[in-house]
């Protein structure tokens, strides 16, 4: 009868002290932290999905260089382009008034040259007269001199008028190329990714030339640019990889890299910056304008 008591009393004490044993293998486990029952292992978050738009990756700015106002726009969004070609031609009256001023005063600083060089041939022929003549006695010492001084004041003279016509060359030459930057050209082959100027806007280039096209060369590569809200901390870093999935478009999703981040900062008031993907698009799927969605590698994100 004892021998059945003892056992029941040893069944009940390890009743009792197997869930504190379960408790103090949990808080050794943790660090001292319970654990939740039904936890699982602690999971990383997925990486976020971000959406953006495919565009060209290599595009120029065409700027203009000379104020004024915008009488003609030639080129749209879209639009092929060829070196060369005129997009946007600002008012050219009064660059051509100024190049009729300089080329005025090129005519006037060429004849006052040729005046004062037949003054110095002049003045060379009576000093060589003078000097030839000295020996004879036929001219006096005095003058020479007068005839030297003459010589020397008419060559300092036309030193001058040769410093006056190269000014008003080169004068002349920047009237001439302001007039030739009144047509906006597109510098390379391509097309119009965006246009930003209107018929009747002026445009003040004093301190900067402001943009008024931007290009996307004819051979450039396509990727994605996608805008991330600066609250979500760090940007990617450069050669970070990604998963591409564009609207309408069939087959695998496709693989790119963080190829450019619009600054470690987010720009002034705003509250997002750009990120540029560089995308292997070997069979030629992405158009430009296309939606596209990327989510980044967690892997080579933390790196």
């Amino acid at each position: 009868m004892s021998r059945t008591v003892d056992r029941a009393r040893a069944r009940g004490l390890v009743r009792v002290l197997a869930p504190l044993l379960v408790l103090a293998s949990g808080l050794a486990s943790c660090g001292g932290q319970p654990v939740p029952a039904g936890a699982g292992p602690v999971r990383a978050s997925a990486a976020p999905r971000l959406s953006g738009r495919v565009v060209p990756l290599q595009t120029v700015e065409v700027g203009s260089l000379v104020s004024g106002l915008v009488m003609e726009v030639s080129c749209d969004e879209g639009q092929a382009v060829r070196a060369g070609q005129r997009c946007a031609k600002i008012d050219a009256r009064p660059f051509e008034a100024a190049a009729q001023r300089e080329e005025a005063g090129l005519r006037a600083a060429l004849a006052r040259e040729a005046k004062d060089r037949e003054a110095l041939t002049y003045a060379t022929s009576v000093l060589a007269r003078a000097r030839g003549l000295l020996p004879d006695g036929v001219v006096s010492q005095e003058a020479v001199e007068a005839a030297a001084d003459t010589e020397s004041q008419a060559r300092a003279q036309l030193d001058i008028d040769l410093a006056g016509t190269a000014q008003a060359r080169a004068t002349l030459r920047s009237a001439l190329l302001d007039l030739a930057r009144t047509d906006i050209v597109a510098p390379i082959d391509g097309t119009v990714a965006e246009r930003r100027v209107n018929v009747g806007q002026a445009i003040v280039a004093a301190l900067q030339a402001p943009t008024l096209f931007v290009v996307s060369s004819a051979g450039g590569n396509l990727g994605v640019e996608v805008t991330m809200a600066c609250e979500e901390g760090v940007p990617p870093p450069i050669g970070t990889t990604a998963t591409v999935a564009v609207d309408g478009s069939v087959g695998e999703p496709m693989h790119g890299r963080v190829r450019r981040v619009g600054g470690l900062r987010c720009p002034a008031n705003t509250a997002a910056r750009v990120v540029s993907i560089e995308v292997d698009d070997p069979r030629h799927r992405l158009v430009p304008g296309m939606r596209a969605h990327v989510t980044l590698d967690p892997a080579t994100e933390s790196r």
